[in-house]
């Protein structure tokens, strides 16, 4: 029965893709000349190949990951080592007396340091945690597969180089699982944890495969002597990443999420912005010629095929996690324009929620409300996805730059000049009526210890950690 319900389920979103794709690009693509390239969000940077219209250059990878490593590296002292210092709340939000959700962004680059020699890696988590629900947060989005990798004992994935260590080597099993403790130690406070998966990124920055472990399922296509799953894997932009296009790659992280519902206890699956990495033509263009020339008339264009690509993998995601446990939720946080989600990453959020194949959608807003170009301020861009989420039955969280704090960027000045930028827009959330909550990237960011960051802290705090009676 439930075999038959997926199956149907993909129909479903095929016919629905082949259906709607040309009306919705035509609907996106009107007055483009209007949107420019300024669109372009921070956290749209990940797989874009355009620039803003205002000539400066944008980084070839994802703003927000790069600028939280960095933040991170920086860092001599975190919450981790000396706790906060913000005077005590009123009253203290849990899960249970709270409908918001006020969520926490914890990455592998922020995990792996914690699995180092003479560290414990259950102390260190914890004190993860308490910093979290000491301000306020009561639900946490933990990084268990960020490199086609796994944090937790997987019969799909090799281990993750990161819970050896930061020079860890992929594939090498640790002493625990650390999934199962960090869920473990995450309810015991009454925080919900939610499964973060980046599920197309193989290896960023490199093609060497030697950094794969053998049981790699990337390494096993590209090195096995089955020519036919070579295209599986491709590479773009001096990376390796899971093919969108092949069904065998929508299977593989289908199956990946079944594992995890099926063998952790974990509240909820969640997705990043990490779709098709480039809008370059010669990326699939094997198998889109080969989908060309299967069908008799009317073939999708590349657009719309790469969009019913994704949305396929989407549905059988939700599906393989609500055949296992329909009370466990699936959610993706996508980036901030919602024009570039469709047209550089060919994620169509309009089509996941119409075919209701997501529970909660959590747009990375990471803009203040001062940015030169006004259609990227977070007011207008809150101001969109709202309208966007009307009447619908899934939730709107907002995704929140904590690691825009000080920024010293011309375009984000008042992140340093103003301590209150992350409390007003949590303020504005709630005031729309339409939202649900927000989640903060990212925890070390958040935890910062310089002057600054205490004070945006301590004004979250007063927010979060105040009973309002909701």
């Amino acid at each position: 029965m439930a075999k038959r319900y997926v199956i149907f389920a993909l129909v479903i979103v095929l016919l629905f893709c082949c259906t709607s794709c040309t009306q919705r690009t035509a609907a996106l693509n009107d007055n483009s000349s209007n949107d420019a390239l300024s669109d372009v969000a921070p956290s749209d940077i990940a797989t874009s190949d355009t620039a803003p219209s205002d000539g400066t250059q944008v980084p070839s990878e994802s703003d927000g990951e790069a600028e939280s490593q960095a933040n991170f590296a920086a860092s001599s002292r975190t919450a981790n080592d000396t706790g906060t210092a913000v005077s005590e709340p009123d009253a203290v939000f849990t899960a249970s007396n709270s409908t918001e959700v006020r969520g926490m962004w914890i990455a592998f680059f922020e995990l792996y340091p914690m699995f180092d020699v003479g560290k414990d890696f259950r102390e260190e988590f914890a004190k993860v945690l308490d910093n979290c629900v000491e301000s306020g947060i009561n639900s946490v989005y933990v990084h268990v597969r960020s490199h086609c990798d796994a944090f937790y004992d997987s019969e799909i994935f090799p281990w993750s180089k990161y819970v050896n260590g930061v020079d860890g080597t992929q594939g090498r099993a640790p002493e625990f699982d650390p999934l199962e403790v960090m869920i473990a130690l995450a309810h015991e406070r009454g925080l919900e944890f939610h499964a973060w998966i980046n599920h197309y990124r193989v290896l960023k920055d490199s093609t060497d495969l030697s950094l794969l472990s053998d049981d790699n399922p990337a390494k096993i296509w590209l090195t096995d002597s089955d020519d036919s799953n070579d295209l599986c894997v491709t590479e773009c932009k001096g990376g390796l990443y899971l093919n969108p296009a092949e069904p065998q790659v929508q299977r593989l992280i289908a199956d990946g999420v079944r594992e995890i519902v099926k063998n952790y206890d974990v509240d909820g699956i969640h997705f990043d912005d990490y779709f098709y990495p480039t809008t370059d033509e010669s990326f699939d263009e094997a198998h889109y010629a080969a989908y060309r020339a299967s069908v008799s008339s009317n073939p999708l264009p590349l657009a719309d095929w790469r969009r019913a690509n994704v949305n396929a993998m989407v549905g059988a995601v939700y599906n393989a996690v609500k055949s296992e446990k329909p009370t466990c939720i699936f959610g993706i946080s996508p980036m901030a324009s919602i024009r570039n989600n469709y047209n550089t990453v060919y994620a169509d959020i309009a089509a996941w929620l119409e075919l209701g194949v997501v529970d909660y959608i959590m747009p990375q807003l990471y803009f203040g409300f001062e940015y030169p170009d006004e259609k990227s301020r977070y007011d207008t861009l809150l101001r969109e996805w709202c309208e966007l989420i009307a009447g619908k039955p899934q939730q709107l969280l907002i995704g929140l730059g904590s690691y825009r704090v000080g920024s010293t960027d011309s375009y984000h000045a008042e992140w340093s000049e103003h301590d209150d930028v992350l409390a007003r827009q949590i303020e504005m959330l709630r005031a729309d009526g339409v939202s649900d909550g927000f989640v903060i990237y990212s925890y070390t960011t958040f935890f910062k210890e310089d002057e600054l960051s205490t004070a945006v802290r301590a004004s979250v705090r007063n927010l979060t950690c105040r009973n309002s009676g909701d």
